[in-house]
């Protein structure tokens, strides 16, 4: 099996990145809108480990309850993005963005982003 074929088998899902942008109505009230940057990107999502729960210390700067992956060749996610899963119709919050990449900068299918994700708290239960 190629490197290509172990990395595409990592990623188990598909959705679509989104962000936020907001303007104004006519009558000066403030509205908001969610624009898809990117669909059918592929990532995978896990939750956070007890470890890794306590290592982020919690409530001081985000609170994050799962971790994803995806490939960096799409599109750059920001903080205040969301991750909107196409299968479940789940929306993630992207509260924290890290970027790796191989040791090799000549080896491109291991670079990709760790995402620090919280459900939003309008859509809890």
């Amino acid at each position: 099996m190629s490197l290509n074929g172990i990395i595409n088998r990592f990623f188990n899902s598909t959705g679509s990145i989104e962000r936020r942008s907001t303007g104004t109505t006519s009558t000066g009230d403030l509205t908001e809108t969610w624009a898809a940057l990117a669909s059918n990107v592929p990532f995978t999502i896990q939750p956070l480990s007890v470890t890794e729960l306590g290592t982020l210390g919690q409530g001081t700067e985000f609170n994050a309850s799962h971790k994803g992956y995806m490939p960096d060749s799409i599109v750059t996610p920001k903080n205040g993005d969301r991750l909107v899963d196409s299968e479940t119709g789940k929306t993630h919050d992207i509260v924290g963005v890290q970027h790796f990449q191989a040791a090799r900068i000549d080896i491109a299918l291991g670079h990709h982003y760790k995402l620090y994700l919280q459900i939003p708290k309008d859509t809890k239960a």
